[in-house]
């Protein structure tokens, strides 16, 4: 098919079976005629593997984990196996597992692809949990510094993509060659040691840095719930946000920025951590003041109070 390059959609699972049941039914609904389906169960503790293998095992592909790798293991361990095929697809699509696509989406992307020769291209993501939409049209600075991403407005529509500095992992098309680039280069496409939250922006600045365009096409859509596997308010978003944060700033900010995010972190974190104190939250307060000093002492990978 010519005309429809081929698309590997990854989708990582941990104890949502019912959740990827859903997107995986979006996506039968696709209009696009050229893809394949990827399912990693990253080491549930039930037998997802096995619900989704009955479900959707003459559909997609479903590979068990024996352990959580994380959202960069999990979806690594998808596109090593869809790379080494004798004819990989041309680009590899990161889907989250708790997100619906429209019927348009892919058929939006490659068709933004082809108008921007980008090398990642986002979806437009309409957060279910508060109707807000993630367009990642400010800065990357505004991340760091705490500003908030999610609008209710985006570009003008008379514009079918932008550039932008990163995208939502939610819903991320990657082509081949910008992977296999950071394979050879680096020896990783994902980076495993951030575990979760902020690999996909950690890649966006390796492709950008690689002269690879980052864009958004306007008219693909995925509706999304964020941080359902591990919870909108829970520990374990708290620490990764916190931690990671810090690992990426001190890697990709200019020294005088990063100056300046270091004087600026501490402060807020200890506030952020004392208001969840008073507030009761008393574990989200530890895993805000663990991720900050797990952050300045190099400590990678799975934080050893997260279960399963």
């Amino acid at each position: 098919m010519q005309n429809y390059p081929k698309i590997s959609v990854t989708i990582i699972n941990w104890n949502k079976a019912e959740d990827t049941s859903k997107c995986i039914d979006s996506l039968k609904k696709s209009n696009y005629p050229n893809f394949d389906v990827f399912v990693v169960d990253n080491g549930s503790i039930g037998n997802d593997a096995e619900i989704l293998e009955g479900r959707y095992g003459k559909y997609a592909t479903i590979i068990k984990n024996k352990e959580n790798l994380g959202f960069a293991g999990g979806h690594n361990v998808a596109i090593k196996h869809e790379l080494d095929k004798e004819n990989p697809p041309d680009f590899i699509f990161l889907l989250n597992n708790d997100a619906e696509v429209d019927p348009n989406c892919f058929d939006a992307c490659v068709k933004t692809v082809r108008l921007s020769n980008a090398g990642i291209v986002g979806a437009i993501i309409n957060r279910t949990r508060d109707g807000k939409v993630l367009s990642n049209v400010s800065p990357l600075i505004n991340e760091f510094f705490g500003f908030k991403v999610a609008t209710t407005k985006i570009v003008p529509p008379s514009e079918p993509f932008w550039e932008v500095e990163r995208v939502q992992g939610a819903a991320m098309m990657i082509s081949r060659k910008l992977l296999e680039q950071s394979i050879k280069e680096r020896g990783f496409y994902l980076k495993e040691d951030y575990f979760l939250y902020w690999e996909e922006t950690e890649f966006c600045c390796y492709a950008r840095t690689c002269g690879y365009k980052v864009v958004i096409a306007r008219d693909a859509i995925v509706s999304h719930y964020d941080a359902k596997s591990t919870g909108h308010d829970s520990p374990l978003t708290y620490y990764y946000f916190t931690r990671n944060r810090v690992f990426l700033a001190n890697k990709v900010l200019p020294w005088h920025l990063k100056i300046l995010f270091n004087l600026w972190y501490a402060p807020t974190r200890i506030f952020r951590a004392f208001q969840s104190a008073c507030k009761g939250n008393t574990k989200v307060s530890f895993a805000i003041l663990q991720g900050f000093i797990d952050g300045y002492i190099n400590k990678r990978g799975k934080w050893k109070n997260h279960k399963g």
